[in-house]
């Protein structure tokens, strides 16, 4: 073939592959416009995704946007994410049919997963059908109520350490920026209580825990693009053995997990943590005590490659999100000293309760902090959008409408958290909406920091008494306050797909007399 020739076949493949492109964006316009459900023209080639891939827009505020376009036009809208239609969900009541009603037909994330060659991304999160059904059964019980007290032992030395940290962080400088601190906390605690390893990375900046956990979490653009493409075309991903989980922090976790398991097996060491119930799991398929919501007929064992996928997504969901919702808490604290205020007293009042101990039963006392916290996770939901994945056809129950399976589904929890109609003054921060009357008065399925259903973050109870315990641990100690150096209002990192602010949170903190 000569030079000419090769020329021709690349612009005829070229002006193919235009086509097919305009075909696939006209597509997805008509696949909501023969439903008669409302959406955007989408742009050529990526849909309504232009700005998310610009970075201008986080994926969230993009489904916020969405949700104010449409929520007075019906309980759906159609949006296109690359060239992939997503239906967006935004009537409570149509949501809890997705979340809870229908659950047969919208029981997988549609989260990207490549077990065999990227191992940590099978975890709970991301797997689907059978193979997530056996594993939630398999891990609930690790969640519960009596566990976390086994547990709380070990997160308190890590809050023991946090206040021994905050005490002469404040001595050199009152002006800190929180969040850091507040995700060594977490990284700490998730270490210790999920691998049994102290990561001592309040102790040491440059710990290899908190660099791992800073690659967790990354906000570079091709990490965006990527994270578009495998959850937009899994099938084609998985073929071109495409990976989303960084190869340092596989190759780290993967080792760590199975020098951990050996050492402890070898030498008949017992934690009461995480991996401990994971090896119970691995060696036997249940766990040694029969407790609420254990499948005792199934005993199949889990892999090593499984633990570490669940021991993996445990760190990753449990230090940055955690972490978040404290920093904008104490914020939010530091903006409104009244409720501050109300806060401390009512830590100080349950403390004097239980002799001066911070026990477990007492954090779980604290009605206002906890109402302090829901308020948080409103004004800034970690997660802002609930990802779903039609598994088989479905049936608009008001429209009547057919919704073919495979079809992507988007919950919009920052619209509904921040919908005037739902909460009146959105931007102001109310710890009263969380009152026990106050929550009356809503539907349920308009507050979804934790998601909703079967696949409810598996995980509520441990991140609520992390995020108590190192609030409770600041706020009885310490005078939190803006300082020169805080942003009014907070910039949210649009790159980043939890919710995050730019450049940290720095407030000022003043020692309270012991």
């Amino acid at each position: 073939m000569n030079p000419c020739e090769f020329l021709q076949w690349c612009l005829a493949i070229l002006v193919l592959l235009v086509i097919y492109i305009y075909w696939k964006t006209r597509e997805a316009y008509i696949f909501w416009q023969s439903r008669n459900i409302p959406c955007r023209k989408p742009t050529f080639l990526v849909g309504d995704f232009a700005d998310v891939l610009l970075g201008k827009k986080s994926l969230g505020e993009a489904a916020q946007d969405a949700y104010n376009e449409f929520k007075n036009k019906g309980p759906y809208a159609g949006f296109s994410m690359l060239l992939s239609p997503r239906l967006v969900v935004m009537d409570p009541e149509a949501i809890k049919n997705v979340l809870v009603k229908d659950f047969q037909h919208f029981h997988n994330h549609g989260s990207f997963h490549n077990e065999k060659d990227d191992p940590l991304s099978a975890h709970l999160f991301a797997v689907e059908g059978e193979k997530w059904r056996r594993l939630r059964v398999k891990l609930s019980p690790t969640f519960t109520s009596g566990k976390m007290k086994m547990m709380f032992g070990t997160m308190m030395e890590s809050v023991n350490e946090l206040e021994d940290y905050m005490d002469k962080a404040v001595l050199q400088n009152s002006v800190l920026e929180i969040k850091d601190i507040l995700a060594r906390f977490t990284t700490d605690i998730i270490g210790s209580c999920a691998l049994g390893i102290q990561c001592n990375t309040l102790k040491d900046t440059n710990a290899e825990f908190r660099e791992i956990g800073r690659r967790m979490i990354t906000n570079k653009f091709y990490a965006s693009i990527k994270r578009s493409f495998t959850t937009s075309y899994r099938n084609l991903a998985r073929k071109l053995k495409f990976k989303i989980v960084d190869p340092t922090v596989s190759k780290f976790f993967l080792n760590t997990i199975e020098k951990t398991i050996k050492y402890r097996e070898t030498n008949n060491v017992q934690r009461n943590d995480f991996l401990q119930l994971l090896m119970q799991l691995k060696n036997k398929g249940c766990l040694d005590e029969n407790e609420e919501g254990q499948d005792v007929d199934d005993k199949t064992a889990l892999t090593l490659n499984e633990i570490a996928a669940q021991a993996f997504v445990f760190f990753i969901g449990g230090f940055e999100t955690s972490s978040s919702t404290m920093s904008f808490c104490l914020y939010e604290l530091a903006l409104n000293p009244d409720i501050q205020n109300k806060c401390r007293n009512e830590i100080n009042k349950t403390l004097e309760q239980y002799y001066g101990k911070l026990t477990y039963d007492c954090a779980l006392q604290m009605a206002y902090l906890d109402s302090v916290i829901y308020e948080t996770m409103r004004k800034y939901p970690t997660i802002p959008m609930l990802p779903r994945m039609c598994s088989k056809d479905y049936i608009l129950p008001e429209t009547k409408t057919l919704i073919p399976k495979g079809t992507g589904v988007i919950i919009p929890v920052r619209g509904l958290h921040h919908d005037p109609n739902i909460y009146p003054e959105p931007q102001k921060f109310d710890p009263n909406r969380f009152t026990e009357e106050a929550k009356k008065t809503r539907h349920h399925f308009t507050y979804l920091p934790f998601g909703e259903g079967p696949r409810i973050c598996i995980g509520i109870r441990f991140g609520m008494m992390q995020t108590r315990l190192g609030l409770i641990s600041i706020i009885k100690n310490y005078n939190i306050m803006k300082s020169d150096k805080t942003s009014v209002p907070l910039k949210i990192d649009s790159r980043a797909f939890l919710t995050s602010s730019v450049g940290g949170i720095i407030l000022n903190f003043e020692r309270l007399g012991k």
